[in-house]
């Protein structure tokens, strides 16, 4: 099943959620500037080493404020290209801040959302596990590289990163739901179950973690169990398609053949 088209979820609820995933991550819009600029100062890269007096002091820190002020203009329009779905513009404001703060965590997580909405994952998972290594740590960080993880198939992978996001963050639905996908992918299903119960008991109105449930119900042919969940989505949702579609299969599977290709 399921895995494919579950991951396919996945990536459509990231897309929809990336501005807010942002400002999560310590980048949103400060209008004095202040939040982010505490976060670069201590990363801006030192040029040669200058002799120790006040003069050469107070360049270096002009210099230090300069690159700061630049990296930040350079965060905040890339953080504007990415809510409007503009991922290259997004990724070239976010590697122009690189160039000025190479050492912080921000802009590489910053440079990880652009390449992943740009379906370039590879250069995702360097840029994340940059950013994670560089910190500040960050919950979203860690659902992030699952995230890109889940999409190239390597569920295994995904496990560990999206376990440190909910160490992180341990009442966010999406970060168990993630979980559970990676586990259901890789046949832990009684772990997937787990957490897509959790994943509901946070947030009842999630509906995605209905259609994963109910996929782990059926393969463990817990066939009533899945149809009463998928009833209770249909009623939160009546045109929830991916409800119908784990409907039909777990009716297939119970043997009601008539009734599965009514929903199918």
């Amino acid at each position: 099943m399921k895995s494919g088209i579950q991951i396919s979820l996945v990536i459509l609820l990231f897309v929809n959620v990336a501005p807010t995933v942002f400002g999560q991550s310590g980048i949103e819009k400060d209008p004095r500037g202040s939040q982010l600029a505490n976060l670069l100062a201590p990363n801006v890269s030192n040029t040669a080493a200058d002799p120790v007096n006040s003069g050469t002091a107070n360049l270096r820190e002009e210099r230090k404020r300069t690159a700061v002020e630049s990296a930040q203009d350079a965060i905040r329009a890339g953080t504007a290209s990415l809510e409007a779905r503009h991922y290259k513009d997004a990724l070239a404001s976010f590697e122009a801040a690189a160039q000025l703060v190479p050492n912080s965590g921000v802009v590489h997580a910053s440079r990880g959302y652009a390449y992943l909405c740009l379906e370039q994952y590879e250069n995702s998972i360097k840029a994340f596990e940059r950013a994670v290594t560089l910190g500040p740590d960050s919950s979203e960080t860690r659902k992030a590289l699952g995230i890109v993880y889940l999409r190239l198939g390597k569920a295994d992978q995904a496990i560990a990163p999206l376990q440190e996001a909910i160490r992180l963050e341990p009442q966010d639905a999406i970060n168990h739901y993630l979980l559970a996908i990676a586990y259901e992918s890789n046949g832990q299903l009684s772990d997937a179950a787990d957490h897509f119960l959790r994943s509901l008991a946070l947030d009842r109105a999630f509906l995605s973690p209905y259609y994963g449930l109910a996929a782990v119900y059926t393969d463990q042919s817990r066939i009533e169990d899945a149809i009463g969940l998928l009833g209770e989505a249909l009623r939160l949702k009546p045109d929830f398609g991916e409800a119908y579609l784990a409907l039909g299969n777990a009716l297939c599977s119970s043997g009601n053949y008539k009734e599965s290709i009514q929903e199918l």
